[in-house]
């Protein structure tokens, strides 16, 4: 694992990304805990504490929106 430092994402905000060594990388934030996605899956994202991926959606009336494909609805 390579050491990262604190990143600011336009919309998603404060993130914490853990570059592993196959060039995927893991990103903790306040809102979804560890999610893990990689060069060419953005906007897709796997989340660790359901098992669930997510697909991003941007920004929607002020408000990030994402795709839970384990619900079938947004969040």
């Amino acid at each position: 694992m390579i050491e990262s430092e604190w990143i600011y994402h336009e919309t998603l905000g404060w993130l914490y990304p853990a570059a592993q060594n196959d060039g995927s990388v893991w990103f903790w934030s306040h809102k979804h805990g560890w999610h893990w996605t990689q060069d060419g899956l953005y906007p897709y994202f796997y989340r660790w504490r359901d098992l669930t991926w997510l697909y991003y959606m941007g920004l929607r009336k002020g408000r990030l929106v994402y795709w839970n494909y384990s619900t079938l609805k947004y969040e």
